[in-house]
């Protein structure tokens, strides 16, 4: 009876057909929903699908068909900590200054993991340690490099210190 916008709506919904959005001004700008498709989708400033939800309740950055609570499409910025009581999976660089793992999930399965066959963890690319294996688990490496150079591996059993390939259990070598 005396509402305080040009629109008030009390006590009921407002209903859009399928595929039609709230729009602003600019018309760049919308809230769009499509219930024979299943999602609600976010566009802003003329790019389409900035953030999805599907029926599922997944949400996509990004992406129009997340396949996990949270799927988003490049990089990631964060000023404060990354929490996770399970895994991180990434299929690209995951930069960061410090990794910490709680003395509650140090376990044998505990590892930063890029890759098929291959882990690594960087330090402003001067200090790195990579781990390659295989399926077996029989031909792996552990490999400690410094400013790119390798410096000391650990392979099958056996530990090279100036040699990529050692063939004795400490194999030293100087260039």
């Amino acid at each position: 009876t005396s509402p305080d916008e040009k629109l008030h709506i009390a006590d009921g919904n407002i209903e859009l057909t399928d595929g039609y959005a709230l729009n602003w001004t600019d018309g760049n700008t919308r809230i769009l929903g499509h219930h024979s498709d299943g999602y609600i989708r976010f566009d802003a400033g003329g790019t389409s699908n900035v953030l999805v939800v599907s029926s599922s309740g997944n949400v996509g950055i990004g992406n129009t068909s997340p396949t996990s609570p949270l799927t988003v499409e490049g990089d990631i910025s964060a000023s404060g900590a990354i929490s996770t009581e399970s895994h991180i999976t990434a299929s690209g660089t995951i930069n960061a200054s410090r990794f910490e793992w709680s003395s509650n999930f140090i376990d044998s399965d505990s590892m930063i993991f890029a890759g098929g066959t291959s882990g690594l963890i960087r330090s402003s690319g001067t200090l790195t340690l990579e781990g390659d294996y295989d399926a077996s688990g029989t031909n792996g490496k552990i490999i400690f490099k410094t400013n790119a150079v390798e410096r000391m591996t650990i392979s099958a059993s056996n530990v090279g210190i100036g040699t990529t390939g050692p063939t004795k259990l400490l194999h030293l070598y100087n260039s």
